[in-house]
């Protein structure tokens, strides 16, 4: 072992070799954008159906408001419509029939 050299490959004053870090090729770095840039188009394709899917949600919500908004004025529509008030002025006026005072009897 040489004091005095100053090359890289000597050994250090445990008697160990240092480790050469090793040099990034061409095809090391294209892999590595590769990777990189496949795996942001994932990400980037996933945020989009997130945000599509987000979108349907609204619209569903949208349309479940509306549909029951219809579905309480059906059942107010309902009610007026089986109301007896409304039962009794249609038979009276339109079908000529009207009320008794007693109720009717019925024979054995």
């Amino acid at each position: 072992m040489s004091q005095n050299s100053n090359s890289f490959f000597d050994e250090n004053e445990k008697g160990e070799i240092p480790v050469v870090p090793k040099k990034w090729t061409r095809w090391k770095i294209f892999f590595s954008v590769s990777v990189i840039a496949v795996l942001t188009i994932f990400y980037v394709d996933n945020v989009v159906r997130v945000n599509n899917l987000l979108k349907e949600i609204q619209n569903l919500k949208k349309n479940y408001r509306l549909l029951h908004n219809n579905n309480e004025l059906l059942k107010i529509k309902l009610n007026e419509i089986q109301s007896p008030e409304r039962i009794i002025a249609i038979a009276e006026k339109e079908l000529g029939m009207y009320r008794i005072d007693k109720a009717p009897e019925f024979l054995p």
